[in-house]
């Protein structure tokens, strides 16, 4: 039996380890356990070594600090390869450890075939698969027939992936997918560091989140721990709104997101469209601010209420009634039945309230208003009331382009359709009003000081005037009228300020030359009817201004 034993070695050492030295110098596959016994196969092509061993007395090979197990190995000493199958393990370095059903391993080379339910291990990180390749020189284990890497509390699948087991990056390639406990990104190509966590997409990629959010970019870059994401292009839609811009920085852990260049946000509660040049966003007080040439859109039946300012602030938390947009600097407001500026504004969008402050002036059809705050209200889409506030003054161009004038303290305006319909003066109150008869005929101008005014207009003409207090005023017929009693003190027609459409759009508006007001001449010709072709020039001049 000990004859047996002997030669039994003898032979394995005579077939596996035939000179040390030698083998060393080429870095041989070398054999350190030979299972349970051993046959030795000789071909016209190679000779092969057949060990067979159990899961419980493995073969094993090394290559250094490489050690090889399975149940059982045929080895090809010519070609320094070894065929590995059953219990497969590869053990490389301290933190390497690969299982399989079959592996080859080619020891010029350095490079392990695995096939069967691999199991790829590197510290924490597993990664599954059924068709592994490692190439120990290149520190490069890649898989290319659909595998899935764990990563703690990620899980990553993908068609291939490629991981570098010195800098512990992964790459993945075709329907990748990464999945954490609060988003899933989907993508084709993803550049994943299992050290920082984070996950760089290089094409096309959708992240969907667990509270309801979604966010597609065309490249990004997404930490899985500090929940911080950077996009290019990218859009974050939310059950709230919908924010895109060039760049995409956005927070979930925090609840933040931030725009930059070409922005673009969607309220959907209040069905607003807000482009500017950069946005912040915090969802917990659902507060946005937007700066940088800012436009505002609102829907308003068939109409639509444009804005432009600097900088933007929409407050959509807390109780519906407080929900407000604020603006600052350089206010346009556009909307076919109403064009005003100011320095800032408040807009309530629950009860759809404007308040305009700082030198406001707003115009609609034929009137303009100015006061140190104007409150403009919107009731079923169309205007509805006006609050002019200290230093108030109304002044309406009539069909002969004379100027009607009501100025006090505080005046409230009432709109029928959209046209002027009741106008009351609280403090102060002072009026100039032209009278004009059916035929087109100027007859004179009504000039009146009262405390209190009330005015009632149908068809935008005065058809009623009363007076609280002790008025004072006179009829000055229009023979008797001279330049000088046309306006009220701080009178200034500035329709050549009133914004057009495309100053919401543009970064200078656009500015009229404003035209000075002819002076009434003081004889009998403002007396008498007014000639259709002047008519006819005066009206085109008015639509021409827009009004």
């Amino acid at each position: 039996m000990m004859l047996r034993i002997s030669l039994f070695f003898l032979l394995i050492s005579i077939i596996a380890l035939p000179s040390f030295s030698q083998e060393e110098s080429k870095e041989r596959v070398l054999l350190k356990n030979g299972g349970d016994y051993f046959e030795y196969i000789e071909t016209d092509s190679a000779r092969i070594g057949k060990f067979v061993g159990s899961p419980r007395n493995q073969v094993q090979f090394h290559q250094k600090d490489t050690r090889i197990f399975g149940d059982s190995v045929y080895q090809f000493k010519n070609d320094n390869k070894i065929i590995v199958f059953g219990h497969v393990k590869i053990f490389d370095g301290d933190t390497i450890r690969i299982f399989s059903k079959k592996a080859t391993y080619y020891g010029n080379e350095k490079r392990a075939e695995l096939r069967g339910d691999v199991k790829f291990e590197d510290g924490t990180r597993k990664l599954y698969t059924d068709y592994l390749d490692y190439v120990r020189p290149d520190n490069l284990a890649y898989y290319f027939n659909e595998g899935k890497l764990i990563d703690t509390t990620n899980i990553l699948t993908s068609d291939k992936g490629y991981y570098n087991t010195l800098s512990k990056v992964m790459s993945f390639k075709n329907d990748v997918v990464l999945k954490n406990p609060d988003y899933t990104l989907y993508t084709d190509t993803l550049i994943y560091s299992t050290v920082s966590k984070v996950a760089r997409s290089e094409s096309f990629m959708t992240l969907v989140g667990n509270k309801g959010d979604t966010v597609n970019a065309y490249k990004g870059e997404y930490s899985t721990v500090t929940g911080q994401t950077v996009l290019e292009r990218g859009t974050i839609s939310t059950p709230d709104y919908i924010l895109t811009g060039d760049i995409l920085r956005f927070n979930e852990k925090q609840s933040t997101a931030e725009a930059d260049q070409n922005v673009v946000m969607v309220s959907k509660e209040n069905d607003l469209i807000i482009t500017g040049k950069h946005a912040r966003y915090w969802d917990e007080i659902k507060k946005t601010l937007i700066y940088g040439s800012v436009v505002m859109k609102k829907p308003v039946d068939q109409d639509t209420l444009l804005m432009r300012s600097d900088t933007l602030i929409s407050l959509e938390g807390g109780l519906q009634k407080d929900r407000r947009i604020l603006a600052f600097n350089n206010i346009r407001l556009y909307k076919s039945d109403l064009q005003g500026l100011a320095d800032s504004l408040v807009y309530y969008t629950f009860d759809s309230l404007l308040t305009f402050y700082k030198d406001p002036i707003l115009w609609t059809g034929d009137n303009q208003m100015t006061a140190d705050t104007i409150t403009a209200r919107i009731t079923n889409k169309t205007l509805d009331k006006m609050y002019l506030s200290n230093n108030s003054f109304v002044i309406q161009e009539d069909t002969l382009m004379n100027y009607n004038q009501i100025k006090g303290k505080d005046i409230t305006v009432d709109f029928k359709e959209g046209k002027l319909n009741d106008v009351k003066v609280r403090g102060n109150g002072q009026s100039i009003y032209f009278r004009v008869n059916e035929e087109l005929q100027f007859e004179g101008l009504n000039k009146i000081v009262s405390s209190d005014i009330n005015m009632t207009f149908i068809d935008q003409k005065l058809r009623k005037l009363s007076f609280l207090g002790k008025p004072e005023g006179n009829f000055i017929p229009s023979k008797d009228v001279n330049n000088s009693q046309t306006s009220l003190e701080g009178f200034s027609w500035r329709s050549g300020e009133r914004p057009a459409k495309m100053d919401i759009y543009s970064s200078t508006p656009n500015r009229e030359f404003i035209k000075e007001k002819a002076p009434i001449k003081n004889d009998d010709e403002n007396s008498n009817t007014i000639n259709s072709r002047e008519l006819k020039d005066r009206i085109q001049e008015r639509r021409s201004r827009g009004n």
